[in-house]
């Protein structure tokens, strides 16, 4: 994840458009499409964002200095009663409108997804991008500076920006979880063995991710944004000098499309 930017350098309108492009192609249960998506690109609209979820008398952490340059926000933000009501639908048949009926929120869930396919949009148009959450206290100044429905959740903001460097964080040094701890094998406990072929693609990604380590800087832990959540993937192109992935003379936004479906459940 990328948490510093050019502030000079506004992101195209074109490219904000092929990211939420794809983020509507995301998967959702029953094909709600329970999602929203608030753009910030103003300085003023940013700011009021800012204003709401922070303490002006509080000193900005270096979190919060690098964050703030970004020149474009997208607010995520997921629609529970879309996803109830298309359940009470007559192929459903969950008339109730029962929330217990859900093991979990999808309606969450589903917009997580969608916010994934923004931070990889990000990485085939060169970007850099970070999600990261609003504190739960400020969530009601947010869907009143900007008139959201307080029937949405708020479940996280994309920044997208050219990035600048930065330190890398700190969180790095725990180290990439791997397979043989979390992946597990026809019966929990019984771990993966990791094929050869994996092992090609995994060298793959982390090519990538050294990539937009050493050309850009921050690179968090967890999702790696242009490094193994699209090459682990597809492992068709290395990183050129900026980090970005080489896509072999693919047309822009090629390697997102190439793993949306209909998003249809």
């Amino acid at each position: 994840m990328f948490r510093r930017y050019d502030p000079d350098r506004p992101v195209p309108a074109g490219v904000i458009d092929t990211a939420l492009g794809n983020a509507i192609r995301a998967p959702s249960a029953g094909f709600s499409q329970g999602w929203d998506f608030l753009v910030l690109t103003k300085p003023e609209e940013r700011q009021a964002y800012w204003s709401a979820t922070t303490d002006p008398d509080d000193e900005p952490d270096s979190w919060l200095a690098g964050i703030t340059t970004a020149p474009a926000l997208i607010l995520c933000l997921s629609d529970e009663d879309r996803y109830l009501r298309r359940y009470a639908e007559p192929d459903k048949g969950w008339t109730d409108l029962d929330e217990a009926r859900w093991p979990v929120p999808y309606w969450d869930i589903d917009t997580g997804m969608a916010a994934l396919l923004i931070l990889l949009t990000a990485v085939d148009e060169g970007l850099g991008a970070c999600f990261f959450g609003a504190p739960p206290e400020s969530h009601e100044d947010v869907f009143e500076a900007f008139d959201i429905p307080h029937d949405r959740n708020l479940i996280g903001v994309v920044s997208l920006g050219y990035p600048l460097p930065d330190t890398r964080s700190g969180s790095l040094r725990r180290g990439r979880r791997g397979l043989d701890q979390v992946a597990h094998h026809g019966r929990f406990g019984v771990h993966w063995a990791s094929r050869a072929g994996f092992q090609h693609v995994h060298r793959a990604g982390l090519r990538a991710g050294q990539g937009l380590i050493e050309g850009h800087g921050a690179y968090d832990a967890g999702i790696a944004v242009g490094g193994e959540g699209i090459a682990d993937q597809r492992p068709r192109g290395d990183a050129d000098e900026r980090g970005r992935i080489n896509t072999g003379g693919a047309e822009p936004g090629h390697l997102v499309r190439e793993h949306l479906g209909d998003g249809r459940a």
